[in-house]
């Protein structure tokens, strides 16, 4: 970003709304440490748009990726959905329509949840740990797991482990900040056949079908594989792993 001054409303005064590449053009103006002028070019964006950039955002945070070239390998599938085209393994096949999603089958080489997440309690204070304890098999070789609220897009907290072949993976993470987000959270899991999701691995992310959806009870976890780096893989399909839903007060 270049040291200057900048009008993050741009030169049709903030009306139209911006979609994921514009936010971060917009965002590319600001001058270094300008937080108000980022936060101004987010207030821009449409819903849509800003879940998308957080997608990318998020995912390079989990991958600590600082430039393009890491983004490139390792966050295709968030870059593809915030320019609103087809990665090149095929994208990511979605719930329209009410058409179902496959059941997930065990796939050799790919890395999986072997059962529901243990350990979370059904509230925490906002910045208390959070420990947990997460089943992988053996293709599994580092583990990622995100908050986020239900409902929304908002991503509160994360950590990261790599893993020995068939264990289980006990990671501690904190409940937001003090004083920060309150409201109802669940766990994502993102699973990498390498360790520190060294490229070319198989990604395995276990999500809600619509993070946007405030329903919560009775769902399950839907798996998304992806080849990352490698030839192309990229299925949606349904589990039975239920998703957990907990305070934080």
């Amino acid at each position: 970003m270049d040291g200057g001054g900048v009008d993050a409303g741009g030169a049709d005064g903030g009306g139209a709304a911006l979609d994921c590449p514009g936010i971060f053009d917009c965002a590319s103006l600001c001058a270094d440490g300008d937080d108000p002028c980022v936060n101004a070019c987010i207030a821009r964006g449409s819903a849509d748009a800003n879940a998308r950039a957080t997608d990318v955002v998020t995912c390079a945070l989990a991958y600590g990726c600082t430039d393009e070239t890491c983004l490139g390998a390792s966050c295709a599938s968030e870059l593809a959905a915030c320019a609103g085209t087809t990665p090149a393994d095929g994208g990511v096949p979605m719930v329209d329509g009410g058409t179902p999603l496959p059941a997930c089958t065990p796939l050799t080489g790919v890395p999986e949840l072997t059962g529901p997440i243990a350990g979370l309690s059904a509230s925490y204070g906002a910045g208390d740990p959070i420990h947990v304890s997460v089943p992988v098999d053996a293709d599994t070789a580092r583990v990622i797991v995100g908050v986020y609220e239900v409902g929304t897009t908002l991503y509160v907290a994360g950590t990261a482990m790599d893993v020995a072949s068939s264990s289980s993976a006990d990671l501690m993470l904190y409940a937001g900040v003090a004083g920060g987000a309150t409201g109802t959270f669940y766990l994502s899991v993102e699973l990498c056949s390498t360790s520190v999701c060294t490229t070319p691995f198989v990604r395995n992310t276990f999500q809600r079908a619509d993070r946007t959806d405030p329903t919560l009870s009775g769902e399950s976890y839907v798996a998304t594989r992806e080849n990352v780096g490698g030839a192309a893989m990229t299925t949606a399909c349904t589990t039975t792993i239920p998703i957990q839903s907990f305070t934080i007060l």
